[in-house]
């Protein structure tokens, strides 16, 4: 993950100031917002009160997934696959 920052940092999102990262669990957006600080905008999908492996996608992720510059995600989410197809599939 940390060789993925940098490389987020030089891409921004069109429309916003600093790049989107998209985490699937609050745990991945600290560490973001830790290493990252204030260079980019962290976006977590799941609440830190469900399970990551049993959340139910909503329409709203998708949109968070298609304005991501970075998708960070710890592996034992089923469902992030089928989220990134349905935002079109192009995001690191």
């Amino acid at each position: 993950m940390v060789v993925e920052i940098p490389v987020l940092l030089s891409a921004q999102t069109s429309g916003s100031s600093r790049p989107i990262v998209v985490t699937t669990t609050t745990v991945l957006g600290s560490i973001v917002g830790d290493l990252a600080g204030d260079l980019v905008d962290v976006e977590v999908v799941a609440s830190p009160a469900v399970c990551p492996a049993h959340y139910d996608v909503k329409p709203s992720d998708i949109e968070k997934i298609r304005m991501a510059g970075l998708v960070l995600a710890h592996g034992m989410e089923p469902w992030v696959d089928s989220l990134v197809a349905a935002a079109g599939g192009a995001v690191p």
